[in-house]
């Protein structure tokens, strides 16, 4: 993170009572915690936004508040939000409060962080209707302020509450915080991730799989050797194969989330779909499965991305995802398809929510189903199957 001078010299003088300067931090740490003047937190940052007060307002001309109401040009005032940056990453956004000038947020975030930084920086922005931004103030909270050292010059859990004046002016309101460090060392002997809604479950089955299977090819995959005598042959696990075999097993919901769905594509190949084809049962076509177990009173639920530029007309749109064919082949059956645009949250102003629906998408991929009386699901880019 690059600091222009005087925003150093602000963020200096600010924490000028802290009672580790940023030089004795320093030569305590070892060479690869240290990059030029940035020092590196490598663990989990808890931060509550907590509250403003008396922000300005860039909403109305100047002098209108202060007019007669019979003269002002408007009622509205600053929307802000809250930013916080480590370097050139942004770590939290806050929500947008609308027509505030004393916002209380209460807003708490837990992220993960492995950053070189020389401090965390706390950005109070305007929200604009066209989508601009107006910085309101900010502030910095110096690395040497929660990176404390044990006796033994490791880093230690710390915590920090502040009240502070934005860019170290009262005229620009004043800003709450809380933030926590928990650095990495402490969290090796707990397997639950930090801020999830919910707690770990022991016992769960999880399968690895790459995103490629040929073994109903003619071609097949390529034999792979390993072993201290190089005499083991790796088999890989099958990804489409082994949903298709939990669809087709699914008795009460089948659950399908992602960017597109071709249900023209088929989760087998060669000898194994001719006999999928020739037994009658179930089809390996993802849209005639999907029909098939609809009609048997399977719950099938399809969430899929929705190209705005495919709207109206009877083309493939921009990304060819064939959104709006897929719409007209589930058209009167009983699955039950959604396409959802990407609009981003309530912080969005509302251009840019525009802009979030014609060029962005949402890219989870998920597939979940009853197998045996259990949840089942691939789950991810890199997929996953948990049980």
């Amino acid at each position: 993170m690059s600091f222009r001078a005087n925003d150093r010299n602000k963020m200096k003088s600010s924490s000028s009572q802290s009672i580790t300067s940023h030089d004795d931090l320093v030569a305590e740490l070892p060479a690869y915690q240290v990059e030029g003047d940035a020092v590196l937190l490598h663990g989990y940052l808890h931060v509550q936004i907590v509250r403003a007060k008396e922000l300005r307002d860039f909403d109305c001309m100047i002098g209108c508040r202060k007019a007669s109401t019979a003269l002002r040009c408007c009622d509205n005032v600053s929307d802000p939000y809250v930013t916080v940056h480590a370097g050139d990453h942004r770590l939290i956004k806050t929500s947008v409060m609308t027509n505030r000038l004393n916002p209380h947020w209460k807003e708490s975030f837990v992220v993960p962080i492995s950053h070189h930084v020389e401090a965390l920086e706390f950005r109070v922005k305007d929200s604009d209707f066209n989508g601009a931004m107006n910085l309101l103030g900010k502030t910095y909270l110096p690395i040497r302020d929660i990176l404390k050292l044990n006796k033994e010059g490791k880093p230690r859990r710390t915590g920090i509450h502040k009240v502070v004046h934005l860019d170290g002016k009262p005229r620009h309101g004043s800003f709450e915080y809380f933030v926590e460090y928990v650095p990495a060392e402490m969290m090796k002997d707990d397997v639950a991730v930090p801020g999830t809604y919910f707690k770990p479950k022991q016992g769960n089955s999880v399968k690895l799989y790459i995103n490629a299977d040929d073994c109903g090819s003619e071609r097949g995959n390529p034999e792979v050797s390993y072993g201290a005598n190089n005499d083991l042959v790796w088999k890989p696990n099958r990804l489409w194969k082994d949903i298709f075999e939990s669809i087709c097993q699914a008795k009460e919901l089948i659950y399908i989330a992602g960017w597109a769905v071709d249900y023209e594509q088929s989760f087998l190949r060669g000898e194994e779909r001719e006999q999928a084809l020739n037994s009658g049962k179930y089809s390996p076509y993802i849209g005639d499965l999907l029909k098939a177990k609809a009609e048997e009173g399977v719950r099938v639920n399809v969430l899929v991305w929705d190209d705005q530029t495919s709207n109206g007309f009877h083309g493939e749109g921009m990304m060819a995802t064939k959104d709006e064919e897929l719409r007209e082949f589930f058209k009167g059956t009983k699955v039950n398809l959604h396409l959802a645009s990407m609009l981003g949250g309530e912080s969005n102003p509302y251009f840019e929510q525009i802009r979030n629906a014609m060029c962005f998408t949402h890219h989870q991929k998920m597939v979940v189903c009853d197998e045996k009386s259990e949840l089942l699901g691939y789950v991810g880019t890199l997929l996953l199957f948990v049980s």
